[in-house]
């Protein structure tokens, strides 16, 4: 008589004990649990929660002979399919899972004790990986365990600063110049995939993707700040020329936002006569302007980009920025490209700061370094670019000035009030 062993292995037993005892439990209420109860049972639930992400992690990566098996490309992709999970999460998986498998049995064992949990394994694991392996197994081991010890003291955001920088504790001796090496790399690596691409989204928005070195966000976020970092009192509407609330809805504009505009104000500033010229030809943004159309206020203007902007914007940005108005006749041909200074100069930017300290806003405190000249009778009709004619407006209250929704009032002591027109 022949008999069959069907004594099942210890982990397939393990896994079905597991699930049983979920079984078990699954329709309990845990709401009434007293809390040093609920504390007790969330740590061991992490606990056991790890101990078994561990235990899946050494069944895939021993698993290549199943996904050969079954036909699939790889054990992530089959488990993807019958978990009905995410194929990215799953690829991920099988990745840390083979490495752990292949380079650290340390980490890993830590990881099926409980001792680091998954997250803090996938920044040890890469900090490891990030290290050149021209320092040696020895140091890596070293590096391997330090990083496991401190895994029980630090959360994962931590432990990728400290994983930067742990050659500095287990080998000091070439932790100077392999982080020099390091660094020479990286910003290298960084030029060579730098890119930035425009997205017009055909709505009045283009949408900007870039893609930078750590350098240069650090240059451009702080030049972002000097238009966004509350400077002024939080309780104020307007800092540093920028608003803190929509003036339609009167709600707090989100940082995010801000940034955005901030940006605006930063390309807007850009001083277009220091940039390399186009051949032999200056940069410059010139917007055609239909003269009856800027007479009647109607109607848009044609930028050279092949874009369209609306009247009261070009009337803004021809104060002091960038664009060149061309006023055209009935026929298309150019009655006006500019005229020899359109825009106010440094000196009499200075003047003008003498006697107003400030944004000539009434109310508003923004210092008169941080505003805009601007022309109080505008420049594409015919405002000239003189003293009398000028006036320092903050970013803000300049959109206020171009924008046909809104009534200026101007005071003998050279402050404007602005109202908005009733619809």
């Amino acid at each position: 008589m022949t008999t069959t062993n069907t004594r099942e292995h210890p982990l397939q037993a393990c896994a079905t004990a597991i699930t049983a005892a979920l079984a078990d439990v699954v329709d309990l209420d845990p709401t009434w649990l007293p809390i040093d109860t609920k504390a007790d049972v969330l740590i061991e639930l992490a606990q056991a929660h790890e101990r078994l992400g561990a235990l899946k992690a050494r069944v895939i990566a021993a698993s290549g002979d199943l996904a050969d098996d079954r036909g699939a490309r790889s054990v992530a992709s089959w488990l993807a399919v019958e978990t009905r999970d995410e194929p990215a999460c799953c690829a991920a998986e099988e990745k840390l899972a083979k490495t752990l498998d292949r380079k650290y049995a340390v980490l890993a064992s830590a990881w099926a004790t409980g001792a680091v949990n998954r997250n803090q394994v996938t920044v040890i694991a890469r900090s490891l990986d990030d290290l050149p392996r021209r320092v040696g197994a020895e140091v890596i081991a070293a590096a391997e365990t330090e990083l496991v010890r401190l895994a029980g003291i630090h959360n994962p955001r931590d432990l990728r600063v400290l994983g930067r920088r742990i050659l500095e504790v287990v080998a000091p001796d070439i932790a100077e110049e392999e982080e020099r090496k390091r660094l020479e790399d990286e910003e290298r690596a960084a030029r060579a995939r730098t890119r930035l691409v425009f997205k017009p989204l055909g709505d009045g928005r283009t949408r900007i993707v870039a893609d930078i070195p750590d350098a240069v966000a650090a240059i451009f976020k702080t030049a972002l700040h000097a238009y966004t970092s509350p400077r002024l009192d939080h309780h104020q509407e307007v800092a540093d020329g920028l608003p803190r609330t929509d003036p339609d809805t009167g709600e707090r504009i989100p940082h995010d936002q801000l940034l955005g505009l901030a940006f605006c104000a930063l390309v807007e500033h850009i001083p277009v006569d220091r940039l390399p010229t186009q051949g032999r030809t200056p940069v410059k943004v010139v917007a055609q302007i239909d003269q009856q159309q800027l007479r009647d206020d109607l109607g848009a203007a044609g930028l050279s980009t092949g874009d369209q902007i609306s009247i009261s914007e070009v009337r803004r940005l021809a104060c002091e920025h960038s664009i060149l108005p061309a006023v055209l006749d009935g026929e298309s041909e150019v009655l006006n490209l500019g005229r020899g200074k359109r825009f106010f100069d440094g000196a009499q930017r200075i003047a003008m700061g003498l006697v107003h300290h400030e944004c000539q806003a009434r109310g508003c405190t923004v210092p008169a370094e941080w505003c805009e000249a601007h022309h109080k009778k505008p420049w594409v009709k015919g405002g000239t670019t003189d003293l009398a004619d000028g006036a320092l407006l903050c970013p803000w209250h300049h959109h206020r000035a171009h924008d046909d929704r809104y009534q200026q009032s101007w005071a003998p002591d050279g402050t404007v009030t602005f109202t908005r027109l009733r619809q």
